[in-house]
């Protein structure tokens, strides 16, 4: 009986997302397909209290999530057909891999299919410290040899966006204007703030900022991305360097990054700026955001890294690339360029330091804000993605420790000491990546980097149910409907 509610769940909710002419029928689905799954992960679960059964229930909650989707109803009707579709037959295709090993009889203890667990885990904590330790060291900020002239040098504009920033704003802009740079134009916009922030940068215009009054964001543009494209417009400048207002620039910091760029022939620099400031809590929200982009091959999946904070581009590159037009819905919209420009070994990314004086001030409510609106997007908007880097979260950084704890309390076998070994390993990368990124806060990676990881996975779903089902604002903005209702190029259904 339960295994024909399982096969009739799958085969109903097939027939809803892949004949098209049952969508007007979809809500009745939807709920027929929901109770069918909910009886049969109950059933199941309680029958087999294990690992595998934790899997079997998770997959069913992705798929509940994914069809209720239908209900809320957020999205163009073929958008919306489209984006189950795809998530549905994934999640459906996993359920059933699953489900049929069951039906296997693996000849393997529990003993031995724990060390083989532990065995895979240590050679993954070792390969992720190796590329860390590599990545560490390519993206070591090293201060050219090459000679520029300030008649050699390029014109420079350092572009910032601000809306309601009237806390930040005047740091940045003193920062900024602080400069030993000879050729440098400082132009701020106002996106429609509803606090001092017009005055601030108007106090500025006799050190030279331009004001620059912005817009409410257009049809399917996100405010920031609006925000970046007036900028870029209005920059006189050969480069354009994009920075945030939580952005501290030390006195050289502009000359050092325009005269590394020239002397390693790039279009495009990022860079991961040093943290200071915010205190203990920085380091429980912040690292992960850092470890995607150190702790991962990145260029083996050309996807290089990149950050937002500050980044420096060529104009005539840029506009080359279909300026923000091109990304105008994209969250990290400087990611595409990065992309594009690496495939040519025309992209660099690099990492402050004392040399490359460039830090960032940002809260801690700031970060929590960020990581929110960035975290669904970085993993395209699909749930199953959040299912499949959660478990692997979980598999490689969480059980390792908990082996630890219940090695603790037994007694250390082969297990054990695996585990301890693993879980060196991989506080050893995270002691890494927070020395570079905020080392104030260094040592608390010798204790916290469990809690970092839950930190991770609530941020995680926090963001995909906030992205399908509730807001996220960014600065008092929903940016829910550019970033989830994409115009849909089908033909719409009834």
């Amino acid at each position: 009986m339960i295994h024909a509610l399982f096969l009739v769940g799958i085969l109903a909710e097939l027939w809803l997302v892949l004949a098209p002419w049952t969508w007007r029928y979809r809500q009745f689905i939807v709920s027929v397909v929901v109770g069918l799954i909910g009886f049969w992960s109950g059933y199941f679960v309680v029958a087999n209290w294990n690992i595998p059964g934790g899997l079997m229930l998770a997959i069913s909650f992705y798929r509940l999530f994914s069809l209720l989707r239908i209900a809320k109803n957020r999205m163009a009707s073929t958008q919306l057909l489209v984006t189950v579709r795809r998530t549905s037959l994934v999640l459906m295709l996993l359920h059933l891999v699953l489900y049929n090993l069951f039906s296997l009889d693996f000849s393997i203890s529990r003993e031995e299919a724990v060390v083989s667990l532990v065995s895979i885990q240590l050679s993954f904590a070792l390969a992720v410290l190796a590329v860390t330790s590599r990545n560490l060291l390519k993206t070591k900020y090293h201060p050219s040899e090459n000679y520029f002239s300030d008649k050699e040098l390029p014109t420079v504009t350092v572009a910032i966006p601000a809306r309601n920033e009237t806390a930040e704003l005047a740091s940045c802009l003193q920062s900024v204007l602080s400069s030993n740079y000879p050729k440098l134009e400082v132009i701020v916009l106002d996106d429609c703030s509803l606090d001092r922030t017009p005055d601030i940068i108007r106090d500025f215009a006799q050190d030279g900022v331009r004001f620059i009054e912005g817009h409410q964001p257009r049809n399917h543009w996100l405010a920031k991305n609006q925000a970046y494209q007036q900028l870029s417009e209005a920059a006189s400048g050969e480069f354009i360097l994009f920075c945030g207002v939580d952005m501290r620039l030390g006195v050289s910091a502009v000359r050092e990054l325009v005269i590394a760029q020239l002397a390693k022939k790039r279009d495009m620099v990022s860079v991961m700026p040093l943290r200071i400031g915010g205190g203990v809590r920085t380091s429980f929200v912040q690292p992960m955001r850092y470890w995607w982009e150190i702790a991962l091959p990145r260029r083996f999946f050309n996807r290089p890294a990149v950050l937002s904070s500050c980044w420096l581009i060529k104009k005539g590159v840029l506009k080359k690339l279909g300026g923000f037009s091109a990304v105008s819905k994209s969250i990290i919209p400087e990611a595409y360029f990065a992309r594009e420009l690496i495939k040519t070994d025309r992209y660099a990314f690099m990492r402050a330091d004392e040399h490359l004086d460039i830090r960032t001030v940002k809260s801690v409510e700031a970060q929590l804000s960020t990581a929110l609106r960035m975290r669904y997007p970085q993993l395209r908007k699909r749930p199953e993605n959040v299912l499949v880097l959660s478990v692997g979260l979980v598999a490689a950084f969480l059980i390792p420790f908990l082996l630890v704890a219940e090695a603790a309390w037994r007694g250390f076998d082969v297990v054990g000491w695996l585990a301890l070994l693993t879980s060196a390993l991989i506080v050893v990368t995270h002691y890494r990546v927070l020395s570079s990124t905020n080392p104030a806060n260094s040592l608390i990676g010798l204790l916290n980097f469990p809690i970092v990881i839950i930190t991770e996975i609530v941020l995680l779903h926090l963001s995909m149910y906030r992205y399908e089902f509730s807001t996220i604002e960014w600065k008092g903005r929903n940016i829910c409907l550019p970033v989830m209702r994409s115009v849909s190029r089908h033909r719409k259904l009834s």
